[in-house]
């Protein structure tokens, strides 16, 4: 595979390629480029497998560099490397499909479990001639037959896996068996299409939640599936291992997700937050996280919000000799009025009645 290095220091751009053996991740080819025009040029002529980039590049900025290689059809991954907070580009980055952010200055454990991340799951090619190919074209596209769309299918999987929905992954399951059934699909070309379903569901769950959903062993999912003789017998299977990721992530993944936005919130209560805009960073259903993060705290995102917001308030009004005003500002209200109101809520009393109450000015 190749990767592609755009950074304007050429020291770091060495200390990069040498922070880790990117070999061991695939990577064989390694290219670089010193500004945002060039960087450009080269993911359009060469497509790599893999982008990493600063956000500050002289000429042409990171995030355009990757809205106009995207324009353009690049399809690789992306890994944004800035010294600036995750969320100042945290919106434009899932518009732009980035796979990866790291903070400068760069940690190699850090790189390292990116890339172990972003490492896509390997067949061996003995696999691959046991299963006719897995690989082979979808039935769907076969002119024989009639369309049925399996990108789509995998895609509605995984959003009922990642929100907890049982019986929409059976239903999902089942009109694609009754797709299979109905047009006669040779039985090697439907386990091919069922196994890739089901790799790539596993693939993408695996990305996002590398500790908590593990790739399934080649050898012990191909042999599985070869003691299987009927349509039947492998939706099944593949509905049991789509319901054990459900599970896991109940139970692995719901308070530890949970901590991450309680700590973004307290460490970023500044920012104008929206329980939206924290789903898409953390890939998340927005109605789901919410429906998490209130079992987990007892409040909603909003609430909770506010009550950070809150409280930090009241240390600064005890603390710092800003007006009123700035107060609400610096913890993220803009609206003056909608902030007394808010203070008075929770307090009992104005930011102003707060201060004299504790004996200041």
């Amino acid at each position: 595979m190749q990767l592609l290095i755009i950074d304007d220091d050429s020291r770091f751009r060495s200390q990069l390629k040498r922070m880790v053996n990117w070999a061991d991740y695939g990577y064989s080819s390694i290219f670089d480029a010193a500004s945002g025009p060039e960087g450009l040029r080269k993911i359009i002529e060469g497509m790599p497998d893999l982008v990493v980039l600063d956000v500050k590049l002289p000429k042409l900025s990171g995030l355009e560099v990757i809205k106009q290689a995207r324009s353009q059809g690049f399809g690789g991954k992306i890994v944004i490397i800035s010294q600036y907070s995750r969320f100042e580009h945290a919106q434009r980055a899932i518009r732009y499909g980035i796979s990866g952010y790291i903070k400068k200055p760069v940690n190699p454990d850090e790189l390292a479990d990116t890339l172990r991340r972003l490492r896509p799951a390997r067949i061996s090619a003995a696999s691959r001639r046991f299963f006719y190919c897995i690989d082979a074209t979808p039935p769907a596209d076969d002119p024989d037959t009639p369309s049925f769309d399996w990108p789509a299918c995998r895609e509605r999987v995984y959003e009922f896996v990642i929100s907890g929905q049982h019986e929409p992954i059976n239903g999902m399951m089942a009109e694609a068996e009754q797709f299979l059934r109905a047009n006669n699909v040779a039985v090697q070309k439907a386990t091919a299409a069922i196994l890739q379903l089901y790799c790539a569901v596993e693939g993408k769950l695996h990305e996002l939640y590398p500790m908590i959903i593990e790739r399934t062993d080649t050898v012990a999912l191909l042999t599985a599936f070869g003691s299987m003789h009927t349509l039947k017998q492998m939706t099944s299977f593949i509905c049991q291992r789509f319901h054990s990721f459900v599970k896991a992530l109940q139970i692995g993944g719901h308070d530890s997700i949970a901590e991450k936005v309680c700590t973004y919130i307290n460490t970023q209560y500044t920012q104008p937050l929206t329980l939206s805009v924290l789903a898409g960073a953390f890939n998340y259903n927005s109605a789901y996280l919410g429906r998490i993060f209130k079992a987990h705290t007892g409040e909603s995102f909003n609430a909770y919000l506010e009550r950070v917001r809150i409280e930090k308030a009241k240390e600064l009004l005890l603390n710092v000799p800003d007006k009123i005003i700035a107060i609400s500002e610096k913890v993220g209200f803009t609206d003056i009025d909608y902030f007394c109101k808010r203070f008075r809520w929770h307090t009992g009393e104005t930011p102003s009645e707060y201060r004299i109450r504790k004996g200041l000015p």
